[in-house]
């Protein structure tokens, strides 16, 4: 069994959810009985029993790491995500998920290069040509992507390996570890 974690809240929180989620379902092959979505959609949401779970996709967010302050709910969501990251099971992060993780590490998030809604190219690194995610992808593809935040290259833990840059945002995707990844 597979998780998809949303980070989403307020009053279209519930329909981005459902929405990302069919398009993990949609973009994997997979089914529901396959996947199971679960919302931290306040700082009382509890991510509950990962026991059977094998691995992790945690969607996108309207929070930023750049802002001066946390409200309870994003202090949730970062003590949430340092819980799976910490934990056992391979984890599966886009959009959010790589400013928090390079800033979890102690790296730094700008607005440097910030990339609009829609298509960019991505260009796999030689780290990428051995990595069990990645193997086997050409070495250039087009991806959607959109952010205003982004991770500084070289600006995080060690175990902290860049995978993919691109022309438009020089961190397109990292890998932590051996089992947690962010696009």
């Amino acid at each position: 069994m597979l998780l998809f974690l949303s980070l989403r809240n307020g009053p279209v929180g519930p329909a981005v959810s459902h929405a990302e989620y069919h398009d993990t379902l949609r973009a994997t092959g997979l089914s529901a009985d396959e996947v199971e979505l679960r919302t931290i959609g306040d700082e009382h949401a509890a991510l509950g029993s990962l026991d059977g779970v094998d691995g992790i996709f945690v969607g996108g967010s309207s929070l930023n790491i750049t802002n001066e302050t946390y409200n309870a709910w994003q202090e949730h969501v970062h003590a949430v995500l340092a819980e799976i990251v910490e934990g056992d099971i391979p984890v599966f992060f886009v959009c959010y998920g790589l400013s928090w993780l390079t800033h979890y590490l102690g790296g730094s998030v700008t607005h440097s290069h910030p990339e609009a809604s829609g298509p960019t190219i991505v260009n796999l690194l030689p780290a990428a040509e051995e990595d069990p995610l990645l193997r086997g992808l050409p070495k250039l593809f087009t991806a959607l992507t959109g952010h205003t935040e982004n991770a500084e290259p070289h600006s995080a833990h060690p175990a902290l390996t860049l995978l993919a840059d691109g022309p438009s945002c020089p961190v397109q995707i990292v890998r932590y570890r051996d089992r947690v990844w962010a696009t």
